[in-house]
């Protein structure tokens, strides 16, 4: 799995991928972003046919130059209009300072159930420029989205909604684990269950739901009960495969309760990629479970496991 690790937060945040090569250095800006940036800066909230007109020497740099300066926050989408956001006195300034790299360069992208770690100021840059291709996505399916009340302001509420909600692990810190010496040397299982998911399939962006059980049998240390809950919100809270989202909670329990004797996981989810597409099987559910340790290696302590999941199940 991709979360081998000795400090945790550092290996979660991270850009690139172990066996996917390493993040690439994203591009600078050019003299080709610079003219865009000037000619919106004499033109604010203007139209892309007149600054063509006045300024035809940005026309073949257009689409790359704009997409450029907006996601390093230079620039602001509003539908056709650009509304610059520095004065021609900043530009000087603009070329060396907001470095955060465009979000589709080649250094930003990796896998959808990786950490991407995201400051307050990028996520909202983030969220005017998904808006941005939302409008044109529901264009392209019929909707009015500038005359129907129902419509006008969907774009940004779906756009915040996928990054500050559904995807707000992918985005943001991983939980801050409180951790405690095992000082009465508790040798047995620590169990919590059933932990609500609350995930989406990364292949349709389905929703799906479920429940989680997560164990641990401590060594030397101990970890706050409610932390077992943010973990598993965290990993979840990004697009997923059940199988991969089971096995990234487990590799966390080890990074962070070094020494422990056995983690293991179990997930029971309700997919709606197959209960409202597909098959359409509204009573199917998916179970999958990782086990390490004395779990994997001890069938009485596996037993017991499930057993006390299935116990937790039934007590609800």
């Amino acid at each position: 799995m991709r979360f081998f690790c000795q400090h945790p937060p550092e290996c979660l945040i991270r850009v690139g991928n172990q066996g996917r090569g390493m993040a690439k250095t994203p591009r600078s800006m050019n003299d080709d972003d610079l003219s865009l940036l000037q000619a919106i800066a004499e033109n604010p909230s203007t139209t892309r046919r007149h600054l063509v007109e006045v300024r035809p020497d940005i026309e073949s740099h257009w689409d790359s130059s704009r997409y450029f300066l907006h996601s390093r926050g230079l620039i602001q989408s509003e539908g056709v209009k650009r509304a610059a956001r520095w004065s021609l006195t900043d530009l000087g300034e603009a070329m060396v300072r907001n470095n955060e790299p465009a979000f589709t360069s080649p250094g930003y992208l990796n896998f959808a159930n990786d950490g991407y770690h995201l400051s307050d100021e990028a996520r909202e840059t983030m969220i005017a420029e998904v808006a941005v291709h939302l409008d044109r996505i529901m264009r392209v399916m019929g909707i009015d989205v500038d005359n129907d009340h129902n419509s006008r302001d969907s774009p940004h509420r779906i756009a915040k909604a996928w990054i500050n909600d559904t995807m707000r692990g992918r985005f943001g810190m991983p939980p801050n684990i409180t951790s405690f010496p095992n000082a009465a040397n508790h040798s047995q299982m620590i169990l919590s269950g059933p932990i609500r998911v609350v995930s989406m399939c990364s292949h349709h962006w389905a929703p799906f739901i479920g429940e989680a059980f997560v164990a641990y049998i401590p060594g030397d240390t101990v970890i706050g009960l409610s932390k077992l809950s943010r973990i598993v919100d965290f990993f979840a809270r990004r697009p997923q495969i059940q199988e991969e989202l089971t096995q990234q909670i487990t590799d966390y329990l080890d990074c962070v309760i070094p020494n422990n004797v056995g983690t293991a996981v179990m997930i029971r989810a309700s997919h709606q990629c197959m209960t409202c597409r597909g098959v359409e099987d509204p009573g199917a559910k998916m179970t999958t479970s990782e086990l390490r340790g004395a779990f994997f290696a001890n069938a009485s302590a596996r037993q017991e496991f499930f057993d006390l999941c299935r116990d937790a199940r039934g007590s609800q």
